[in-house]
């Protein structure tokens, strides 16, 4: 088991793109992709193991920088590259009548041509927007939709024989209306039934949910291919949150572990000054993540 960060400035994590604490006005002047270099540098002094990469730097959807722009401070920083999060944006819909495929294959396509090329093993659909149940649209359309979206994933990946799986992530219902729960999104992993299709468990979402979702783990874990963990309390980073009824990730990776599971596991979450908390977050992991 591998253990990662997520670059936290350009995903979907509210209240995530200020990593570092400085001044909120001080910090929206400085270019996204110096942004992006100031927190890659602390992580890549660390001892986590990837990063788990926004998909937002690598889609070609902004005209501040290129793929290769990234690629280069992702070579120059000596990162590994392990995953992706924040995959599809809300202005392409995957449910809904206002789908459009043209667009969205290509999107995909260049999406992940350029993940190919970075590595990493994984690719996180959580992406609440774009998949929020529209109006009065049924849910059995919406199924319908993202079966099919999901299909087409699964068949582009195996068309070019790429290297990455994607993970659906239940969301907690106040950031989306669809896939709330890890059963949900097995069952819907289970009804593709395909290699390249799995899902994520996220320690956040999942507690908001549901606090007893440890129970769920057992019936899922055969497609459990990623994790992503904060201090589901407030989402802060884990470990940080002292308290005599707080979220034991003791006993949650103790569960894991017991059910073998082979995947990585992201540390997703805020940080109020990553240069001061980072160390402390992959020793409280370390210490917690590898006893039996």
């Amino acid at each position: 088991m591998k253990i990662g960060i997520a670059d936290m400035v350009s995903n979907f994590v509210p209240g995530s793109g200020n990593p570092l604490g400085l001044d909120s006005y001080k910090w929206g002047k400085i270019k996204p992709i110096t942004q992006l270099k100031m927190v890659l540098d602390i992580i890549s002094q660390s001892t986590f193991d990837y990063v788990e990469l926004g998909m937002p730097w690598i889609n070609g959807e902004n005209n501040e920088f290129t793929f290769e722009d990234i690629e280069k401070i992702i070579i120059e920083k000596r990162l590994s590259v392990g995953s992706y999060c924040s995959m599809v944006p809300g202005k392409y819909k995957t449910i809904g009548d206002n789908v459009n495929w043209t667009n969205l294959n290509r999107y995909t396509t260049n999406i992940f041509s350029n993940c190919s090329k970075l590595n990493g093993s994984i690719i996180v659909y959580g992406s609440g927007d774009s998949r929020y149940i529209p109006g009065d649209y049924s849910r059995i359309s919406a199924k319908r939709d993202l079966l099919q979206f999901l299909s087409y994933l699964s068949d582009l990946i195996e068309e070019n024989n790429y290297a990455f799986k994607i993970a659906i992530e239940p969301l907690n219902t106040e950031e989306c209306n669809f896939i709330n729960s890890l059963t949900e999104a097995n069952e819907l992993a289970m009804e593709i039934g395909s290699p390249n299709i799995g899902i994520l468990v996220d320690t956040y979402h999942a507690y908001r949910q549901n606090s007893n979702f440890l129970d769920e783990l057992p019936s899922v874990i055969d497609n459990l291919i990623h994790i992503h963990i904060a201090q589901p309390e407030d989402r802060g980073w884990p470990g940080h949150f002292h308290s005599s009824n707080s979220f034991d990730f003791k006993k949650f990776f103790k569960i894991i572990n017991n059910l073998n599971y082979k995947g990585n596991v992201t540390v997703e979450c805020n940080f109020n000054n990553l240069k001061e908390e980072i160390n402390l977050c992959k020793q409280f992991i370390d210490s917690v993540c590898f006893e039996k």
